[in-house]
């Protein structure tokens, strides 16, 4: 049976259902009735025998019984030692003391008590058992040295007859145990893998993850915590001894060396709040409020200013957040909706926030303030720049208060990326130099590592609790951990060229591992060969024409700008495959082009490696917006899907939440860009429904207009359709805006008395053609100029429009994003619609030209109410509220 048609048959039952199951079986015995009806148990066995996994057979058996009796003994036995620990850690100043006053006289009374037991041994043996017993009683009640001894010898005796006991147990029924209890592997290991591991990873075939995976878990089976019920002396648990005792080593200093920072109490006191995996995913939400997170009809994002945590501003009421990240963007505003999960406080060590010691220990090697001022003193002497005054600075950077951060801000959006609720960040302008650092990328990277790094440390520790509690059988329903999704891929990084994502894999390799060998990162040498340049020669007349272009504009279209592309990035402990199969992978780095064409490829189930997403990185989300939008909402609404077919999952270890459809309640979205837009925000309020809640950054714009440097009259005026429409939607906004050009804006243009050099900007291609077909039909001397055009007719158009052979010119923002054309002979620009780069709108009025009779050039905007994005961009944010708010004049002049 399907996993869709099962869950339409049976619903996944409520917390009160297993108490009720547990309750008959501890009421009805082994030999009980049936237990009652659980619909998670009976969904999960309908999926068991419908072919997703041969999980158990019965959840009655003998096997699952012993595995049930192993484990409560095991933390019967935790709890016992704990409670021990205690007791001896609070009389242990008292033991000091009296141990030195009381040894010598409890030595002679033991001496004196053992010749009388030893006298009486030979008159009967039930007289010597009494003196023995008088013997240790006596022992036990005065205390001191001899009663320590003789409390740990009984603890002994009482382990090895345990371990006695249930050895050949255990010896018997290993047999019968599966070698793998999930189908994940474990990256989180406090230490790098040894080299059979690394190799072990690194052997794996790209279709058969499941098979390497045994074999990793056959060899961290060596390594796991011995035996949980409290065997001593056993030889089979020395190396795990050794191991654990090693990692409280490691442990132990880098408490002292937090300690010797100053900054030990606060991060252990901030450890618990600030790791929020646990608490983002174990959280079980009521259905009322699924349903409503679910129905996005009657649910509208309604974001508030944050203010910093313990006090309020002006007497308004905020989504309180940490002081240290409330004031890191100076130029913009951090808000928050009703009930988002903020960070109340930021600490530099990356250990509060439960980053795995492998990879704190690389990122301090690579990200850390010393390794970047490092690499920017080396990269200073490799220019011919003096190292010294830039080396101290350096040193100063590193003891700074960032801790482990290079800045104060990328300590800031940890924090908020740590708490696993959905992001814009539309504060990335566009880097200088390919080669430039990012400090933001750097920061997500590291978040999204750290999430893999947790999801399979816990499903490690879950296997090894597995094994540990008995090999006789599957465990019961209620031992089996929860702890995975329908799929392994949990991040998806949506890239849109394959340059960028050349950058942002290599960034995150870095991070991941440290090459030690040469298949430390395997299909590194293909993956270089596909996402690198080509190696295409430029003429000198090409390469002069890419000089004169903006030095952004180089950056981001530099290298291979391809914008088809997919892979999938598997991590092992000490390994990294790239190109691994989309369902043994760990991370999926793919275009929305990409994604697109998988998803309509019409297969069945050609969305189920993306139904177990937990992390959705948009990284240059303003550059896809350049592309195709819609092929970003088809990705989006793929997500979180429940799967065609299982794909060997162990439906057993699946979250509840993610059975019952709602994955995409615990899914974190983050958006970077340099700007925000309305599709943005659309997609951020319908498609994404994090429990969490959201965050965003609002800039406070100061707008382009100070950068023009010719003299213009620019005049903007508001579409007043759109406004007298009372029930005026997005929808209608482009209907109207065609309607103001045919009636006003064209018969302006043909009654001007200039000869040429009318430029018409239009941001969106399907406006062009709209606009391109009317001018087509009133006969007009025109030439477009678009995104497809070909190289020689751009050429061409710019040349006749020069040259005033065409009155008339249409002019699209890609044509403009991707090439970057110098449009000259330009005396008249009309803006159908604002850009969205508003450094394009500055851009092309510094290229007007004054009139044959010396007339000013004339800049017309047409902008409505759903341009207000747009809008503050150009003129800023406090004269673009006062556009709109303004209902005497819809007219409104700059010069």
């Amino acid at each position: 049976m399907g996993l869709a048609q099962a869950l339409k048959k049976r619903k996944l039952g409520s917390s009160s259902a297993s108490v009720e199951k547990r309750a008959c079986q501890q009421n009805g015995g082994a030999g009980s009735a049936a237990l009652p009806d659980d619909p998670a148990e009976a969904l999960r066995r309908q999926l068991a025998n419908g072919g997703f996994a041969a999980l158990m057979s019965s959840h009655q058996s003998k096997n699952t019984r012993t595995a049930l009796r192993k484990q409560r003994k095991a933390e019967a036995a935790a709890k016992a030692a704990a409670e021990a620990a205690a007791r001896e850690a609070a009389t242990e100043g008292q033991r000091l003391q009296q141990r030195q006053a009381a040894s010598d006289s409890e030595a002679e009374d033991g001496l004196d008590a053992a010749a009388a037991a030893g006298a009486g041994a030979g008159e009967d043996e039930e007289q010597a058992a009494a003196a023995y017993t008088r013997l240790l009683g006596s022992l036990g009640s005065r205390g001191g040295a001899f009663a320590d001894a003789l409390q740990q010898r009984q603890r002994e005796q009482a382990g090895d007859s345990d371990a006695s006991s249930s050895e050949g147990e255990d010896d018997a029924e290993g047999q019968e145990e599966e070698e793998d209890m999930g189908s994940h592997l474990e990256l989180g290991s406090s230490e790098e893998g040894s080299g059979d591991d690394a190799a072990a990873g690194s052997s794996d075939e790209e279709h058969g993850g499941g098979s390497s995976e045994e074999e990793e878990n056959g060899a961290a089976a060596g390594a796991m915590d011995g035996d949980a019920n409290g065997r001593a002396g056993s030889p089979s648990d020395s190396d795990a001894e050794g191991e654990e005792e090693e990692e409280e080593e490691q442990e132990q200093q880098r408490q002292q060396g937090l300690a010797a920072r100053g900054v030990a109490e606060s991060a252990a006191g901030a450890s618990a709040a600030e790791d929020h995996y646990l608490e983002h995913f174990d959280r079980e939400l009521p259905e009322e409020q699924a349903a409503a997170l679910l129905d996005g009809s009657s649910q509208r994002t309604r974001y508030e200013d944050c203010r910093a945590s313990g006090g309020s501003r002006g007497g308004e009421q905020g989504p309180a957040v940490a002081p240290d990240v409330l004031g890191q963007w100076p130029d913009a505003a951090l808000q928050a909706a009703e009930g988002t999960s903020l960070p109340q406080s930021a600490p530099s060590d990356l250990a509060a926030y439960g980053v795995k010691e492998r990879l704190l220990a690389r990122w301090r090697e690579v990200a850390s303030p010393s390794a970047t001022a490092a690499a920017a003193a080396a990269a200073a002497d490799a220019a011919g720049a003096s190292g010294s005054g830039q080396g101290k600075g350096a040193a100063g950077a590193a003891e700074g208060p960032a801790g482990d951060f290079v800045s104060a801000q990328q300590r800031a959006l940890f924090a908020l990326l740590s708490c696993y609720s959905d992001l814009l960040l539309p504060c990335r302008p566009y880097p200088t130099a390919a080669d430039a650092p990012d400090p933001a990328l750097d920061a997500v990277l590291l978040h999204v590592l750290s999430h893999c790094a947790k999801a399979a440390d816990r499903i490690k520790k879950n296997n090894d609790r597995l094994r540990a509690a008995g090999t006789d059988g599957a465990a019961p329903l209620d031992a089996v951990p929860k702890d995975q999704g329908f799929t392994r891929a949990k991040v998806l990084l949506l890239l849109p060229q394959r340059n960028l994502a050349l950058r942002c894999v290599s960034r995150l390799l870095a991070l991941a591992v440290r090459e030690t060998r040469t298949d430390t990162i395997q299909n590194k040498q293909r993956f270089l060969e596909e996402f690198g340049d080509q190696g295409e020669e430029l003429t000198e007349r090409e390469r002069a024409a890419v000089a004169r272009k903006p030095a952004g504009h180089r950056a981001l279209f530099g290298g291979n700008s391809d914008d088809h592309f997919r892979v999938g990035i598997k991590l092992t402990r000490g390994a990294v495959k790239l190109f691994a199969d989309f369902y043994d992978s760990d991370i999926l780095v793919a275009s929305p082009l990409a994604l697109a064409t998988k998803l309509a490829e019409g297969e069945e189930g050609a969305a189920d490696f993306l139904s177990s997403i937990e992390i959705l990185v948009a990284e240059r989300a303003d550059v896809m917006l350049m592309q195709n939008w819609a092929h970003v909402v088809t990705v989006f609404e793929a997500l979180n899907r429940i799967p065609k077919d299982g794909h060997g999952v162990d439906m057993m270890r699946v979250r509840d939440w993610a059975l019952s459809g709602h994955g995409a309640l615990y899914r974190q979205t983050v958006l970077l860009s340099s700007f925000a837009s309305a599709e943005m925000n659309a997609l951020l309020a319908r498609t994404c429904r994090n429990a969490a809640g959201k965050v965003r950054l609002k800039p406070v714009q100061r707008g382009v207009l100070s950068r023009i440097i010719p003299q213009a009259r620019q005049v903007f005026e508001r579409l007043p359709a759109a406004d007298a429409a009372a029930g005026g939607a997005p929808a209608t906004d482009a209907d109207a805006r065609f309607e103001h050009f045919k009636r006003v804006l064209w018969p302006r243009i043909k009654e001007s008395g200039r000869a040429g050099g009318h430029l018409i900007y239009i941001p969106s291609y399907f406006d062009y053609v709209r606009v391109r077909n009317y001018l087509r039909q009133e006969m007009a001397s025109f030439l477009g100029l678009c995104e497809y055009t070909e190289r020689a007719d751009a050429a061409r158009a710019r040349s006749y429009f020069f040259d005033r052979r065409k009155r008339v010119l249409l002019y699209t923002e890609r044509a403009q994003f991707y090439n970057r054309h110098r449009i000259r002979g330009a005396q008249d620009i009309l803006f159908y619609q604002l850009p969205e780069h508003a450094d394009f709108y500055a851009e092309l009025l510094n290229l007007l030209e004054e009139g044959a009779t010396g007339e000013t050039p004339t800049v017309t905007v047409v902008f409505s109410k759903y341009d207000a994005l747009r809008l503050e961009r150009v003129v800023g944010s406090a004269r673009s509220s006062k556009m709109l708010k303004q209902r005497k004049t819809g007219t409104f002049l700059f010069c």
